[in-house]
């Protein structure tokens, strides 16, 4: 059997079960409609959430140094603690496995100059990842990048509120590739950050680290130093990093690892377990109920297809008498499953997209600037196509028991 007459078979099948290959695709249509905006509202939730508790999923540990309160071995108490390059290059190879990224973090006071108009603000050197640690957002631009670290470039990022009140109002955007001056120094804007929640102080500007040391000589006097962690699932294991930290740093500056007033540690790690749990638990039950679904769409094309079978008992033996081999029966009826399936996802999914779409409109204009518990109604790409694959596998798993029907049927079986 060539191609063309595969094609042409398949289509006299579809045209003598079109009433209920019609329902099948109804009924699958619909379930991948309820699927896919399951999954589009429970990214929104998580989005929402994210935005609203400030990147909550991840594990951050802040170090700040003190003055130390208890005296060690020769030195009296009463010093002051500095944390430098040392300390972040010793974190880095002392615990490569807990410590997905250092962010070390210095800061200025200066007189900032935009057109003749000062104010004092605080210049913050950092290194990427320094705006998810502090739970801040792009308004516009770009953040501190790798590149802008090691080349020294002097860009900065500014307030939305700075922007808006020194360039404009309206369109704040437009301070990007405008010039400030910084403690004497003429730096580029290259973003606009504002804080996830307003209350939070964002009189501040953003600068490569590399850059405020080299400029302002700010390398060995890092006001915090932040770690993103990673593995770390129990509080028994947060508490002895948290030790072995405050161990390791005590010993490179020579001060008593029980002094907690010589170096102060700070962790989300209450909030980030509850979090991961929450958006864990959202999202297995996403996922347990687009299975059933799933199921329930297998169950249903594939009851369709034996009745359809049982009914083309003649045809299909006919077939065989004119030569049909059973690679071709099977491929038949797996086929019918797996375009049933295929149409009604694409159906099913511009569909929801079309609520997702109208849903985003209605919601957008009620949601807080900094507070909102739903996030975009959209469907990130890869997720879209693990649906339409996973509803294509489906389709074949449907067909599979039909089709071996199909080639088991006898011409003794004509009645």
């Amino acid at each position: 059997m060539t191609f063309a007459e595969f094609i042409v078979e398949l289509a006299e099948s579809f045209k003598a079960g079109r009433r209920r290959y019609l329902l099948a695709s109804i009924t699958t249509m619909f379930g991948v409609f309820l699927l896919t905006l399951l999954t589009g509202a429970g990214y929104s939730i998580t989005r929402g959430i994210n935005v609203t508790y400030g990147y909550a999923e991840k594990n951050l540990l802040r170090i700040s140094p003190g003055l130390t309160s208890l005296p060690c071995g020769v030195y009296d108490k009463g010093r002051t603690v500095t944390l430098n390059d040392n300390d972040v290059r010793c974190l880095e190879n002392a615990f490569p496995e807990q410590i997905r990224e250092v962010v070390p973090v210095t800061a200025k006071k200066f007189r900032v100059n935009i057109d003749g108009r000062s104010f004092p603000s605080v210049a913050y050197g950092v290194r990427p990842g320094y705006m998810d640690a502090m739970f801040l957002v792009l308004c516009g631009g770009r953040d501190i990048s790798r590149h802008d670290i090691d080349t020294e470039s002097r860009t900065c990022l500014i307030s939305k509120s700075a922007a808006e009140c020194y360039f404009d109002a309206v369109h704040p955007e437009k301070a990007i590739s405008g010039y400030v001056n910084i403690g004497g120094t003429r730096f580029q804007i290259v973003g606009i950050f504002k804080a996830l929640r307003k209350s939070h102080n964002t009189d501040f500007v953003i600068v490569p680290g590399s850059t405020a040391s080299s400029v302002w000589g700010m390398e060995d006097n890092y006001k915090t130093i932040i770690l993103n962690l990673n593995g770390l699932h129990t509080e028994s294991e947060n508490a002895e990093f948290k030790d072995r930290i405050r161990g390791l740093i005590a010993r490179e500056h020579s001060f008593d690892s029980r002094d907690e007033s010589a170096l102060s540690i700070s962790d989300n790690f209450d909030a980030y377990r509850q979090m991961k749990s929450i958006l864990g638990g959202l999202r297995a039950s996403i996922i347990l109920f687009c299975i059933l679904i799933l199921v329930s769409e297998i169950f249903g094309v594939s009851n369709i297809l034996f009745i359809s079978v049982r009914e083309r008992t003649y045809e299909i033996v006919l077939r065989r008498l004119m030569g049909a081999s059973d690679a071709n029966i099977f491929a038949l009826v797996v086929c019918e499953a797996v375009l049933i399936m295929t149409f009604s996802a694409l159906a099913g999914m511009l569909l929801a997209d079309g609520v997702l779409y109208a849903a985003n409109v209605v919601v957008a204009p009620t949601r807080a600037e900094d507070y909102y518990i739903w996030g975009d109604f959209n469907m990130d790409f890869p997720v879209v196509v693990i649906i339409f694959l996973a509803t294509v596998a489906s389709g074949i798993i449907a067909g599979f028991a039909p089709a071996r029907k199909a080639v088991e049927l006898k011409i003794t079986q004509i009645r």
